[in-house]
């Protein structure tokens, strides 16, 4: 029902990722610009604390990350996400995440009790277990192996842990993965999965993300990444 997401745009740069449009919202391109220009809300712990703290507050789950990964690079130093997870500890407030990387593990000892108080779920997003292929599709987000090595911490950790399938392209080389992902990720702890089949969706000509040199296909070299404050 709600949802928070501490950043807008995503360094992980996955071909596939249907938030590159959020992008264009403020005059920028949903090709190199979502992977490079990254605006982040520092006063997110705040403003849930805020939140959860009025009379009006109707009790439900909060999903932390359904646009962007809450876990992307930047977190590391930021440590947004993590200050959400610690007011929401505070509150006993049940959340879920979704994340394709590992740094999820640093979040343990407040993802550990509040699974435990049937407070935390998380999910693993993993669309192939092919390196190369993950390597094409998401190159700047952790290796499948490395996820499914995050599946087994959460699960042994005590907290119920899933694995994302989408996107799932029919009849194509990712929908031949899916039985293998779902065998590796039952083998490490998972005990749920969401699947969400993939439609194909092709930009218009001219688009930025299709081509031109900001879009994904001829893009030069990410040579920088600049990283916006935004209280969005």
């Amino acid at each position: 029902e709600s949802s928070i997401n501490p950043y807008t745009g995503c360094s992980h740069g996955c071909s596939y990722c249907y938030a590159r449009p959020s992008h264009a919202y403020m005059g920028l391109s949903p090709g190199l610009d979502f992977e490079s220009r990254i605006f982040y809300k520092p006063d997110a712990a705040r403003l849930l604390e805020q939140e959860l703290s009025a009379k009006k507050y109707v009790w439900k789950r909060i999903h932390i990350g359904g646009n962007t990964d809450p876990y992307q690079p930047d977190e590391r130093d930021l440590k947004i996400t993590r200050g959400v997870l610690e007011v929401a500890t505070r509150f006993n407030q049940p959340v879920s995440v979704i994340t394709k990387s590992t740094l999820i593990t640093r979040d343990l000892d407040i993802l550990g009790p509040m699974a435990r108080e049937g407070l935390a779920t998380a999910f693993i997003s993993i669309t192939t277990l092919d390196r190369g292929l993950a390597r094409a599709m998401e190159p700047r987000a952790s290796t499948p192996q490395r996820r499914l090595d995050a599946i087994k911490v959460l699960a042994d950790a005590g907290v119920p842990v899933g694995v994302g399938f989408a996107p799932v392209i029919p009849g194509g080389i990712t929908a031949r993965f899916a039985p293998d992902r779902a065998g590796s990720g039952c083998r490490h702890g998972v005990r749920c999965d969401r699947f969400r089949p993939r439609r194909e969706r092709r930009p218009p000509p001219g688009h930025p993300q299709a081509t031109g040199p900001q879009g994904r296909q001829g893009r030069p070299e990410l040579n920088r990444k600049r990283r916006r404050s935004c209280d969005l």
